[in-house]
């Protein structure tokens, strides 16, 4: 009995590394453009970053694939928020080069249509990134109203 009690525990500690080892941060990040006013003029800048919660007030307005993410990457977005009893579910299979910085790779996706530009309620989306029909990678993410 305490040895099936040791193992169970074990197994179940070793799931949870696991888990955390999928983390896509190597795959995928966040991004950001914006503009920023240098020596008088305006310039297009932009930021990339690991992924956060999303609430109105997320910085972020779309994923990038890295240059660790294979050419044939996919990427899915499950989301489930506001008392939805349905998630849904988004599968971008195309990027563009980001302009800004070629090692990048937008991923064509809306973001703000599918996690809602301004959450009125709670939940989380899960982000997987797929190649050759592989998961490389799964992160989960939570979507907040932060009042603001």
């Amino acid at each position: 009995m305490f040895r099936t009690a040791i193992i169970s525990l074990s197994l179940i500690f070793l799931a949870q590394v696991s888990v955390a080892a999928t983390s896509c941060n190597s795959f995928i990040q966040a991004f950001n453009e914006y503009t920023q006013k240098v020596e008088g003029k305006i310039v297009k800048k932009h930021s990339i970053f690991e992924m956060t919660d999303w609430s109105r007030n997320s910085r972020f307005q779309g994923f990038v694939l890295t240059e660790k993410a294979p050419a044939n990457a996919e990427v899915i977005l499950e989301s489930k928020a506001g008392g939805k009893t349905k998630a849904m579910k988004t599968v971008a299979k195309k990027t563009k080069p980001f302009a800004q910085d070629n090692k990048y790779r937008v991923v064509e996706m809306d973001l703000e249509k599918q996690l809602a530009s301004a959450p009125t309620g709670s939940g989380s989306f899960i982000v997987r990134v797929l190649a050759d029909g592989k998961e490389l990678c799964a992160e989960k993410r939570l979507i907040y109203d932060d009042g603001d």
